[in-house]
């Protein structure tokens, strides 16, 4: 599981869509994607329901769950 955060209310969706495409390099991490089960991402900002969506697409490809608290 990988879990990223942040406290800023500009640019959340950009921010996160980065996080989950630096969670799921196998060369910055070093863990094989087949072993990640798991990104959470936490914020204290909204994001739009369009928004969360593209983001569970950006897991859903890598068959990884991906869940948002905000």
């Amino acid at each position: 599981m990988f879990a990223e955060y942040t406290t800023t209310s500009k640019k959340v969706f950009s921010k996160f869509r980065d996080d989950i495409a630096k969670c799921l390099n196998e060369e910055k991490t070093g863990v094989p994607i087949t072993k990640i089960r798991e990104i959470v991402l936490c914020c204290t900002s909204e994001l739009s329901g369009k928004d969360r969506e593209k983001l569970q697409e950006q897991c859903k490809n890598s068959k990884v769950n991906l869940n948002i608290f905000a």
